[in-house]
């Protein structure tokens, strides 16, 4: 007994009135396991009895954890659902036309609110544990960084769950050898180098900039790179960097949205004529010159931009009830042609002709149109222009153009009197010229002479215009003036520019109806087409695998899967799709999606249908419909408590399936946590702050009651606390988001919601996970001792690099993955099972080295 220690325990009532004492003999230096949630005389039971309650204890908090985090993902949705109108200009329409756009950029909400959604466990989990050792001597400094940091290696162990582990599931949950891929390359991109800086700036502020403690000012910047990440993420979400990189893009290039669109350079080729000796064009037109090389190169710069714009779809998954949406984004295309544009374009063929600006009073006796550039719809038939011959010298400019849409005025309305006008009879030739717009296609070839008398100043020509009902871009053509005859020449503009404004509607496309019942081995679904039956488009549409498992035949599947194209024509305002269906024995279901519209069309509010294969019209069935429509009832307080009692089958099911053994008993186990979740208020009232703010304090009360769990387990069975974090902890915390990642990896039409926000999340967790415990600790630190904050680097800094290098390796992956077999998901089975036992491999190896690293069995002097 001489390397034991006695420790007494007294033991009083509230009023001080003295209970009993309890004696605990401590040796072979082993310390007292110490906390607020100990028992009186628990410290005397069996150390295996206690480990196992522990665990066991730990496990069912996580439950709970589950069901406030799913409510406060929810509460998340629900504010960054929210909406503004905005009014703007429609250049199309000719007015202000009001929007409802959505407050937060998406890409900003991934990154802040939603990454935090997921992270939020594990960085309460830091902060509480910052709060709890908050030292009040110099003894209790040396003790707590003893102990170890359960934070930072919970942080770590998710990081590398979530890269690596997750990622490994979500390969192989496709349909193989289906392959998903990151739509927002270049945003997981970003996301991906800040995840990697996240923990090399962690090693430079423990080992390197300040080694074995961290500074007010590393903790704050630490902090400040979560603001910074999110800004950066959504200037390469908008193309600001890409802008920068591929060169400076004109102002008048850029279209109202922001956007840069490739443009073809237009086709304009002029035949050599006879030369007139007061011609302005001898062979080629100096201004179709001018006009073809200033749109070839900015095709050129535009090319090079090759700014892709991708098609964004929202796929929730919540409570395994799949909502599909797949929306296109395919708007009309804006006008190409703006004044001012136009304006520097008429200016360079005026430099290119006479060296600089035309002088109005040069035009006498010259032959010109009324305007550089006109514009015409489509549907118009055909277009008037005036053309004119400049009998006198002009003295004011107040011409009117009474044909046509002319873009900018430019001629002259003259007053002549018979001592100063040209007399004599003149002609000019005029012929239209192709640029994007094609001959018979959108316009008619036309040309001839005007023969001008005496007299006469102003002549009109007509060109025909095609209407063909095809929903097309505005493309540009070209009237030119040639071989003037007589006293004349020819004045600027003698090239314009005519723009055909397509006045097409090519509709939008939805489902008729957001369920369906499968009726005598069939589902027919029916595709109805709304405002606007112009032209041909074509769309596509997918089934998705529900409870249902779709197949290559029936035989072998619940129904049959179909990834195919509907072609509407021209008038077609309907469509039926037919998927041929099994009859099971009870109920199934599967979803149905449009995407992809043809010829600037778009796809409704309907976008995704679900279908019942069981005709009995049941209630779950119904209750999924709605959820697919987003039109189910506000959940009231009331009903929430109702729902937590209700014994229900597994969600994945989405049916009313029989109940089973284990329903019964994963309801009472969870039980508790659902009536404890029920208290906050449901997520749409105030617009999801209160369910906002009530579950983080919900989740912060259960996250103190994990981080003495998990102190007090490393105790008794002598599992040291950063083991137990990087662990039993981060697994914890982190298996609630397996499931989610895998449904959207096997549900969404692309990677981005299985691993695309996985990234992001790993760099919320160091910037705020580490960020705010570091601002508190080093803040208390300096004003209570006057010192930084210390902080045990050995370990950690093995542990980081090890991290950064497996990191590295799963982001190389991933990218050879998408360049070699077109997306990081899916594949053929050998491929995909392969890169999955390498990423699980490298996890289970990264868990067990760190442990040996904390448990000092393996040392390496790395830095």
């Amino acid at each position: 007994m001489s390397n034991c220690e006695e420790v007494v325990k007294n033991y009083t009532d509230t009023r001080g009135n003295f209970l009993g004492y309890t004696v605990e003999i401590l040796c072979d230096g082993r310390e007292q396991c110490t906390s607020w949630m100990l028992l009186p005389g628990e410290n005397l039971w069996n150390d295996g009895v206690r480990g196992f309650l522990y665990l066991v204890a730990m496990l069912w908090i996580f439950i709970g954890i589950a069901k406030a985090s799913d409510i406060f993902m929810m509460s998340i949705e629900t504010i960054t659902a929210k909406k503004r109108t905005i009014s703007q200009w429609d250049a199309e329409q000719e007015k202000v036309v009001r929007r409802e756009v959505l407050i937060w950029n998406e890409t900003v909400a991934n990154l802040t609110l939603m990454a935090l959604g997921s992270s939020a466990p594990e960085i309460l989990i830091a902060f509480i544990e910052a709060l709890t050792k908050l030292p009040v001597n110099l003894t209790q400094v040396a003790q707590f960084q003893a102990e170890g940091n359960l934070g930072v290696f919970t942080i770590m162990g998710s990081a590398s769950y979530n890269l690596l582990m997750i990622s490994a599931i979500c390969i192989v949950a496709p349909n193989l050898p289906e392959t998903k891929k990151v739509s927002q390359f270049t945003v997981f991109l970003l996301t991906s180098g800040w995840s990697i800086w996240a923990y090399i700036w962690m090693l430079l502020v423990v080992k390197i900039i300040s080694p074995g403690r961290v500074e007010i000012w590393e903790a704050f910047v630490t902090l400040a790179f979560f603001p910074l990440m999110a800004i950066t993420a959504y200037c390469q979400d908008n193309h600001w960097w890409i802008h920068k990189c591929k060169g400076k893009v004109d102002a008048e290039d850029v279209p109202a949205d922001g956007e840069s669109h490739h443009v073809t350079a237009p086709n304009i080729r002029v035949l050599n004529h006879h030369d007139h000796p007061g011609a302005l064009m001898h062979g080629r037109a100096k201004e179709l010159a001018v006009l073809e090389n200033e749109q070839h190169q900015k095709a050129i710069r535009r090319s090079d931009q090759n700014l892709q714009n991708v098609e964004e779809g929202t796929v929730e998954f919540r409570n395994a009830a799949v909502r599909t949406m797949a929306d296109s984004k395919n708007g009309r295309p804006k006008t190409p042609a703006k004044e001012s544009r136009l304006q520097s374009i008429v200016d360079q063929t005026r430099l290119a002709t006479h060296g600089n600006p035309v002088n109005e009073e040069d035009l006498s006796g010259k032959f010109t149109f009324g305007a550089p550039s006109y514009s015409v719809l489509e549907s118009a038939g055909h277009l008037e222009i005036d053309i004119y011959f400049h009998r006198k010298k002009p003295s004011h400019s107040k011409m009117k153009i009474p044909n046509g849409t002319p873009v900018s005025n430019g001629t002259t309305e003259t007053s002549l009197t018979d001592d100063s006008k040209i007399t004599g009879v003149v002609a000019v030739q005029w012929e239209t010229r192709e640029g994007s717009a094609k001959l018979n296609r959108d316009f008619k070839f036309s040309s001839g002479k005007l023969v001008f008398q005496n007299d006469e100043y102003v002549k009109t020509i007509s060109v025909p215009i095609v209407n063909d009902f095809e929903f097309e871009p505005d493309t540009d053509f070209y009237i030119i003036l040639k071989n003037p005859e007589g006293d004349a020449g020819l004045g600027d503009p003698s090239v314009t520019r005519v723009t055909i404004i397509d006045d097409d509607e090519p509709g939008v496309f939805s489902f008729s109806k957001h369920q369906y019942y499968a009726e005598e081995g069939r589902c027919v679904l029916t595709v109805q087409r709304s405002k606007g039956c112009d032209g041909t488009v074509t769309l596509q549409y997918k089934t998705i695998d529900g409870s249902a498992k779709g197949g290559d035949t029936v035989e072998s599947a619940d129904y049959v899967s179909v990834t195919a194209d509907l072609e509407f024509k021209n008038s077609e305002s309907s469509k039926t799709i037919s998927i041929e269906c099994a009859d099971p024995k009870k109920s199934k279901n599967f979803i149905v999606t449009l995407s992809n519209p043809s010829a600037g069309a778009k796809i409704g509010h309907v976008p995704a249908a679900f279908v019942n294969l069981h005709t009995t019209d049941d209630g779950l069935d119904d209750r999924l419909g709605d959820l697919i429509a987003e039109e189910s009832e506000p959940v009231t307080w009331g009903s929430q408590f109702v729902d937590a009692l209700t014994v229900s089958p597994d969600e994945d099911d989405g049916e009313d399936a029989e109940l089973h053994w284990y329903d019964y008993v994963m309801h009472f186990v969870s039980l508790p946590w659902k009536l404890f979740c029920a208290i906050i208020p449901p997520v749409h009232y105030a617009g999801g702050a209160i369910a906002f703010v009530w579950s983080i304090v919900w989740l912060g009360v259960m996250s103190l009651f994990v981080e003495q769990l998990a102190s007090l387990l490393g105790c008794v069975i002598g599992l040291r606390t950063a083991a137990s974090g990087v662990s039993i902890v981060a697994l914890g915390t982190s298996v609630p988001d397996t499931f989610a990642s895998r449904t959207a990896a096997k549900q969404d039409e692309y990677a981005d919601a299985a691993i695309g926000n996985i990234t992001g999340s790993n760099s919320v967790n160091v910037f705020l996970g580490l960020g705010l415990p570091w601002v508190l600790l080093t803040i208390y630190y300096k004003a209570r001792f006057d010192m930084d904050y210390p902080i045990d680097s050995e370990n950690l800094t093995q542990a980081v690099v090890l991290f950064v290098i497996v990191g590295t390796v799963c982001i190389i992956i991933l990218l050879i993955r998408r360049f070699t077999i077109g997306g990081e998901l899916g594949g053929t089975k050998i491929s995909a099972w392969i890169t999955a036992a390498c990423l699980m491999l490298l996890w289970v190896s990264f868990i067990l080295i760190v442990i040996l690293i904390v448990y000092e069995i393996i040392v390496w002097d790395i830095i």
